[in-house]
């Protein structure tokens, strides 16, 4: 995948494939002699923080526009939909005279 070089950056084992050119006379094969190999790839090592909002202020009207219909869309299915609830309850009806404490009434 990716080996050290001597400079310390990784560079990829991979490379570029060009198409293949057909067999005869063509316009590469004219020549008479092999292209050259393609470079490999070489990613660049830092991005900064810079060229991402650049990108973001590039896009800017796209963004925007996403933005406002995702949001739009979210408020119309949020106040379309039917609003279903479901509820519980358990009345514990308990006798007066087992919570007395007794000495404390004098209506026994």
């Amino acid at each position: 995948m990716f080996e050290p070089s001597s400079s310390g950056a990784p560079e990829s084992s991979t490379t570029i494939r060009a198409a293949s050119a057909p067999q005869g006379g063509g316009p590469t094969g004219s020549a008479g002699g092999p292209s050259p190999p393609p470079t490999p790839y070489a990613a660049e090592s830092e991005v900064h923080l810079l060229d991402r909002i650049a990108v973001l202020y590039r896009y800017r009207r796209l963004c925007i526009t996403v933005f406002i219909l995702v949001t739009a869309a979210m408020i119309i299915q949020g106040y379309s939909n039917v609003k279903i609830y479901q509820a519980q309850a358990r009345v514990l009806i308990e006798d007066e005279r087992s919570t007395a404490i007794p000495g404390l009434q004098n209506e026994q």
